[in-house]
């Protein structure tokens, strides 16, 4: 199965951490192209198809762009069988097969902090299992009723290629109708993800392939989102960026020898 990794990196910050994951993805991931959007691809490591993308966006828009970037590139990412995306900030930490991500849709992973309805320990309120969708009527990302009870991160996607591919016009032409509208959703292309998988739900479809915190594990969970890091032992981890890099993989890495 011909597959890509896609991954967006603006900056010297997430170059570094894209080129990172870059290398533990060879290591980890199943056989695989790499993908690179970026406004500098120097940085980039050999065998890297590369896009340049002429601006250098900041956040939220490096964000809420990702989808017009997929989109742009249909008719080279359209070659492959299973295309995914992965934040940069991210490290592959142990062994994928294909048949674990592989879908005939999308395939979409849950998001750790909201894997079960917990109370807060701060404020003693519920926190939903649902997440925080975005809830204003006129975002294109709202999703209106309160009967959903999943929420998926927008860290690590992906699929089939064409159904991939499909999902992210929807996406890219929702965010621009926000954005002429004057609205910026509350979780930015998430919120528009969780949208279109919410309707796909309502419709009977839903993702195809629904993955495990284990691939948007936390660095250094500590049971704080009410599920136990032993029932999901990481083989995505989502680096936090307040800590210097010597990071999981490293560790992992040092470990292995």
């Amino acid at each position: 199965m011909k597959t890509a990794l896609m991954v967006i990196a603006f900056g010297k910050t997430y170059h570094a951490y894209a080129k990172r994951m870059l290398e533990s993805a060879a290591k980890y991931f199943i056989p695989h192209t790499p993908v690179v959007f970026t406004e500098h691809p120097c940085w980039q490591p050999q065998g890297v198809l590369g896009f340049h993308v002429p601006e250098s966006l900041t956040y939220p828009e490096a964000t809420l762009q990702r989808y017009r970037m997929f989109h742009s590139a249909r008719s080279t990412l359209e070659q492959f069988d299973q295309v995914f995306y992965c934040d940069a900030d991210m490290l592959w930490v142990d062994y994928v097969k294909g048949e674990d991500i592989w879908s005939e849709g999308i395939t979409a992973t849950l998001h750790p902090g909201f894997m079960v309805e917990r109370t807060c320990p701060r404020s003693g309120g519920i926190i939903p299992s649902f997440g925080e969708p975005e809830r204003r009527r006129k975002s294109r990302a709202c999703i209106w009723t309160c009967h959903q009870n999943k929420y998926y991160c927008g860290g690590f996607n992906g699929g089939d290629a064409k159904a991939f591919l499909d999902m992210s016009a929807v996406l890219h032409e929702n965010i621009e109708t926000d954005r002429k509208n004057g609205i910026i959703a509350i979780w930015h292309d998430e919120s528009h993800l969780n949208c279109f998988l919410w309707n796909q739900t309502m419709q009977g479809i839903g993702p195809s392939k629904v993955l495990t915190p284990r691939y948007c594990y936390p660095e250094d969970y500590d049971g704080g989102y009410g599920w136990d890091g032993k029932d999901y032992p990481p083989i995505l981890v989502a680096l936090d960026k307040s800590k210097k890099a010597k990071t999981v993989f490293e560790a992992k890495q040092t470990h292995n020898l």
